[in-house]
């Protein structure tokens, strides 16, 4: 689960950082901007039934919690706040009077929230303490860095298959697709149970080819699933409708596990 900093840096991604990516984690980041929005959604929801007086007062109570955490930091950028060593040697340490200012001022922040909780409990049942400035810019932001996440991997994912594709052709034509069938298999999602019987994959699931290599099938991942043992080897180098009417398998159930597995049939 990405949170905090890291999740908000997501809608700022450059493309030359896209490019160091993975498809499936740019798939992965989009899911975690795609909850966020829609978790801001629902707390924008909540806040618009709150009474304006209300919305006034948790804005200046947060805007002095605000004031009060730059103070924090003013006092921690200070030479004052430290304790002067003889030489300058050794490392620095806070000192007494500079640490209890800290204290108070952390005291004033937690009451703050506790003010801000009980004028929109909504904030306090969910332990989001954001401000509502933060939900609108986060859904703005991550509407767009969605989009063009989307289109980046729509891209990127019709390169990586024309170049799969290359791939494959090349190997069917010199006689080695058998031998990059291992590579693709590694990469192939799997179904709970084999798409084509329907029965678990046992503990040594085969890759199949869905239009067989010997009739000019391709060693790619649309056209590979992983299947049980004993489906592969009765399948051979059938075609999948040969296949379904020689051991009068369901063709509703085999495409509906096909589909979900994204698989070309």
């Amino acid at each position: 689960m990405i949170k905090g900093i890291k999740l908000r840096r997501l809608g700022y991604r450059t493309k030359k950082e896209l490019n160091k990516l993975t498809a499936k984690t740019i798939g992965g980041e989009i899911s975690a901007m795609e909850i966020e929005v829609e978790h801001c959604k629902a707390m924008l929801d909540k806040a618009g039934g709150i009474r304006e007086t209300d919305r006034r007062r948790s804005v200046a109570l947060e805007a002095r919690a605000g004031d009060l955490l730059r103070q924090i930091a003013e006092i921690r950028k200070s030479d004052q706040s430290y304790e002067r060593h003889l030489l300058g040697l050794g490392k620095r340490k806070m000192s007494a009077s500079a640490a209890r200012r800290i204290e108070e001022i952390e005291h004033a922040i937690e009451r703050k929230k506790e003010e801000i909780a009980l004028i929109l409990p909504y904030r306090c049942e969910t332990k989001d303490l954001r401000p509502v400035s933060y939900y609108e810019s986060t859904i703005k932001v991550f509407e767009q860095a969605i989009k063009r996440y989307r289109t980046y991997l729509s891209t990127k994912q019709k390169k990586e298959n024309r170049v799969a594709t290359w791939r494959a052709l090349a190997a069917r034509k010199t006689g080695t697709s058998r031998d990059i069938a291992a590579s693709v298999k590694r990469q192939l999602s799997t179904y709970k149970y084999c798409p084509y019987c329907g029965g678990p994959l046992g503990t040594e699931p085969h890759a199949d080819h869905i239009y067989p290599i010997a009739k000019g099938g391709l060693s790619l991942d649309s056209n590979m699933v992983i299947v049980c043992k004993e489906c592969n080897l009765k399948k051979k180098d059938m075609t999948l409708g040969a296949f379904m009417r020689k051991y009068k398998l369901d063709p509703e159930k085999i495409k509906q596990a096909l589909l979900i597995l994204k698989k070309d049939f």
